[in-house]
């Protein structure tokens, strides 16, 4: 009797919640369409700057909620359970690794620029990154991406924001990133 009990009211809770307990999502794989000449170095570093993180209200690791039976939200993460930030970094070395670019990691820090004259900089500010899913998903981001020379002047920068119903978080989220990242004002930066 006692298990049938429990075995319901797990049900229950299962069914009350729409099964949206515990679900990740894996950025780290996005690969924005990003061709640069082969002669330039890139050093790449991500900030996040949600407002939410930033406060402590949520882990960096946030990616977006999904939501029960009740409207009732559960948070979902990153797959790699690392901050979204290293995530997209990682997206972005193995967009200009495909490309043949020498590209390093490098942390986000204010006031920094590139290393030397053959080097860039390539900054991404993640000012809001999160997907709301009950039914259906919308994707809702707000991205700068900036390209610093070595004498810490901006030599190209490219803004995105943006907030619809998406049908897929990974090609949602290379969307995101190729608006900025594959424009003429970013690409034509790292070029130089």
């Amino acid at each position: 009797m006692l298990k049938t009990r429990v075995v319901l009211l797990t049900a229950l809770a299962l069914t009350l919640s729409g099964c949206a307990f515990g679900r990740k999502v894996d950025y780290s794989a996005l690969a924005p369409q990003m061709t640069v000449p082969s002669g330039t170095s890139v050093a790449v570093a991500v900030s996040d700057e949600r407002p939410y993180v930033l406060s402590g209200k949520k882990e960096n690791t946030f990616v977006g909620v999904t939501r029960g039976g009740f409207y009732n939200p559960f948070d979902m993460n990153t797959v790699s359970k690392k901050p979204l930030a290293i995530d997209l970094q990682q997206s972005v070395l193995g967009a200009l690794a495909k490309s043949n670019i020498q590209a390093v990691a490098v942390p986000y820090q204010t006031g920094f620029k590139a290393d030397s004259a053959s080097q860039r900089l390539l900054v991404l500010n993640v000012k809001e990154w999160k997907t709301d899913t009950y039914g259906r998903t919308r994707f809702d981001y707000n991205l700068n991406a900036s390209v610093i020379d070595e004498n810490g002047k901006v030599i190209g920068s490219k803004s995105a924001t943006n907030s619809g119903a998406i049908d897929n978080f990974q090609h949602a989220g290379q969307a995101a990133l190729d608006q900025v990242l594959a424009s003429p004002e970013i690409v034509g930066a790292l070029k130089r």
